[in-house]
C-alpha cells in the first residue's frame, strides 16, 4: 500500500492555507487529514485513490469543517464520527531553575529568548518533541513519516544524531522512557519501541505493536517505565506492559470518550492517568491495577470545545488542559475524584494545542493555534500570570512544546516544519 518516503521529503505536499497534519485546521476553505492528500473543501470531498499509504485509507464522511473555536466542531471530531478552592503551592525551586518574577510583573517584558537559528530540514509538520531524561537528546516526530534525535547538550547548537529513522505514516508522538535508553513512537495507527541508548544508531526492539484501530495522537510512559499508555482516534485509551520492551503485551483498553483521544498523561505518581479527547472532556483514571482500570468520578468538562492537550503540575495536584479556546483551564486534583477548576491561563488569540509544565510547576508553557508560544506564571493556580511577551517565531500553530529537566531551555515544534529552541530568562 504506496511506498515509504524519502527521509526528510514530504509524502504528499500541503494545500497552501493548511497544514499537512489534519488534528487541527487553518484558514476557512479545507483541511488535509494526516500528511496525506485527503481534503475536505466545502462542500467537495477528494477522498484519496486506493493504494494512499497510512491514514488517507479510512474513509472519511465529512463535507464542511471550521476551525475548533469555543463550543465549536473540531475537524477530527467530525472526521472520526465523534459528534454521536485553590491547590498547595508547588514545590519549591531546585538547582538551574528559572526564576519567576513576582505576581504583577511587566507582562510585556522578555521571559525567554531564542537559542540559536531555527532547527530545520523536516518535510512536514513537527508534531512532537521529548526530552530525554538527562536532557542532552531531543526527539521529534513529524509528517515526513520519521524520528530525527538531536544532541542538545549546547542547546544554541543542536545536532543530528545520526540518520532520521522512517516509518510508513505520520509521526504524531513520541515518548522516552524514565531511563532515557528506549523511545517509543506513534506513527499512524502503530507503536515501534526503540533502543536508543546509543542514540547515533537506534535499533528497533522489534515489530510495530498495533495498539490502535486508527491514528494514534498521543503515547505516555508511567514514572516506573512500566506502562505505555497510548490515545487515538478510536475514542479508546490503549495500556501495554512494557517491561520487556521486546514482547509488549495489552493490559487493557479504557472505553469513555465520545471523541477522538488527543492527549495522555501519567501522574508523578503514575496511579492516575488524564486524557483529553475532542468530545470536550478530561477524563481522570484510576491505574493502580492497570489491568483493572476505572474512572475516577465525573468527566472534566469545563473546556472551551476540544481538548488537545494535558499536562499534570510535577507535583501531581494541578492540571493543565488546553483545549479550542484561548485560554489553558488548571484544575485542582488533589481529590482527583472531585476534581475543583482553579483558574485560567488566557492571552491566546485562538486554541491551545499543547502545555507543559517546567519541573517546579511555577511555569506553564502553551503552544497554539495562533503560531506562538506562551508562559505563565502559575505560582498561584487560581491566578495564572502572562510571563513575559508571547514568544514570536513559527509560522504556524504549535503543536508541542517541551521543557528540559533542567527548566533552562524549552522546545516548540511546529507546523512550519521547524523546531526551535528558547533559553529561559
Amino acid at each position: 500500500m504506496g511506498t515509504d518516503p524519502v527521509p526528510g521529503s514530504e509524502p504528499v505536499q500541503s494545500e497552501p492555507g493548511h497544514h499537512d497534519g489534519g488534528r487541527e485546521i487553518s484558514g476557512s476553505s479545507g483541511v488535509q487529514i494526516g500528511d496525506h492528500n485527503t481534503q475536505f473543501n466545502n462542500p467537495t470531498i477528494i477522498v484519496p485513490p486506493e493504494g494512499q499509504a497510512g491514514s488517507a485509507r479510512r474513509t472519511v464522511l465529512i463535507a464542511a469543517l471550521t476551525l475548533a473555536t469555543a463550543g465549536g466542531v473540531s475537524a477530527w471530531a467530525v472526521a472520526s464520527g465523534a459528534l454521536g478552592s485553590g491547590a498547595p503551592a508547588p514545590q519549591g525551586a531546585g538547582p538551574g531553575d528559572t526564576a519567576v518574577p513576582v505576581i504583577g510583573a511587566d507582562p510585556t517584558a522578555q521571559a525567554a529568548v531564542p537559542l540559536g537559528s531555527p532547527v530545520t530540514g523536516f518535510g512536514g509538520t513537527v508534531y512532537s518533541v521529548a526530552f530525554s531524561p538527562h536532557g542532552h537528546t531531543l526527539a521529534s516526530g513529524s509528517g515526513d513519516w520519521s524520528t530525527r534525535l538531536w544532541n542538545v547538550a549546547n542547546p544554541a547548537r543542536p545536532a543530528l544524531l545520526g540518520r532520521p529513522f522512517g516509518h510508513d505514516d505520520t509521526v504524531f508522538s513520541v515518548a522516552f522512557n524514565p531511563g532515557g535508553n528506549i523511545l517509543a513512537v506513534a506513527s499512524g495507527s502503530t507503536i515501534r519501541l526503540w533502543n536508543v541508548a546509543s542514540p547515533a544508531n537506534p535499533v528497533a526492539f522489534g515489530p510495530s505493536l498495533p495498539g490502535a484501530g486508527d491514528l494514534i495522537y498521543s503515547v505516555a510512559y508511567s514514572p516506573d517505565g512500566n506502562t505505555l499508555a497510548v490515545g487515538s482516534v478510536d475514542q479508546a485509551i490503549w495500556l501495554w506492559d512494557v517491561t520487556n520492551p521486546r514482547r509488549p503485551t495489552v493490559l487493557g483498553q479504557l472505553w469513555g470518550h465520545n471523541g477522538a483521544v488527543e492527549s495522555v498523561v501519567f501522574s508523578p505518581h503514575g496511579h492516575i492517568l488524564a486524557s483529553g479527547s475532542t468530545d470536550a472532556t478530561v477524563i481522570l483514571w484510576d491505574l493502580t491495577k492497570p489491568t483493572n482500570s476505572a474512572r475516577m468520578g465525573e468527566p472534566l468538562a469545563g473546556s472551551s470545545g476540544y481538548v488537545y492537550a494535558v499536562a499534570f503540575r510535577p507535583d501531581g495536584q494541578v492540571l493543565a488542559v488546553g483545549s479550542a479556546g484561548d485560554a489553558v483551564q488548571l484544575w485542582n486534583v488533589t481529590d482527583p475524584a472531585n476534581p475543583e477548576t482553579l483558574g485560567q491561563a488566557s492571552g491566546a488569540s485562538n486554541a491551545v494545542l499543547s502545555v507543559t509544565f517546567n519541573r517546579n510547576g511555577n511555569i506553564l508553557a502553551g503552544g497554539g493555534a495562533d503560531d506562538k508560544v506562551r508562559l505563565w506564571n502559575v505560582t498561584n493556580p487560581a491566578s495564572p500570570v502572562p510571563l513575559g511577551r508571547s514568544l514570536a517565531g513559527h509560522a504556524g500553530f504549535v503543536y508541542s512544546v517541551a521543557f528540559s529537566p533542567d527548566g533552562r531551555t524549552l522546545a516548540s515544534g511546529s507546523v512550519d516544519k521547524t523546531i526551535r529552541l528558547w533559553r529561559m530568562l
